[in-house]
């Protein structure tokens, strides 16, 4: 499962790259390059107000390509074209279709990650109020099928 966030990086970066392979989660020993790696989305929480708490989510996308550079490549394409869109990312819904209601990301970064992969890193901040349990999940199964399309 997918947090809508989630689940917009990963279709607006797909849509940036749509013949390289996706995986998502779990990384098979036997991927084939180049591909991009969605892993499971990371959390911290923090007080925010007496009413609300903040839950940042940060994802560390990695894109592994025929060398170093191949990789770096493909994620500072991804980087730039974030930066491109003043780091505004347009929603997916259940269904697959683009909202119109965006959300920000903090300041994208890139790292290099080892000899044949480089490393995206994004981050989002969510603010609710304290007592709510509302997690917006999408099923990982539907999302691969619409970027494959």
């Amino acid at each position: 499962m997918l947090s809508k966030e989630a689940a917009s990086v990963a279709v607006f970066i797909l849509k940036l790259f749509p013949d390289i392979n996706a995986y998502y989660d779990i990384m098979p020993e036997s991927f084939k390059s180049p591909a991009v790696y969605f892993p499971c989305v990371m959390s911290e929480t923090s007080g925010d107000t007496l009413n609300s708490f903040s839950v940042k989510y940060s994802e560390q996308i990695k894109f592994f390509g025929r060398s170093k550079q191949e990789a770096f490549d493909f994620a500072q394409r991804a980087l730039l074209s974030l930066k491109a869109e003043k780091n505004l990312v347009s929603l997916v819904e259940k269904n697959g279709v683009q909202t119109r209601e965006k959300f920000r990301l903090c300041e994208p970064s890139i790292e290099t990650d080892g000899l044949y992969c480089a490393a995206l890193n994004v981050s989002w901040i969510d603010y609710l109020p304290f007592g709510s349990t509302e997690n917006n999940k999408m099923e990982k199964a539907y999302l691969e099928f619409v970027v494959r399309n």
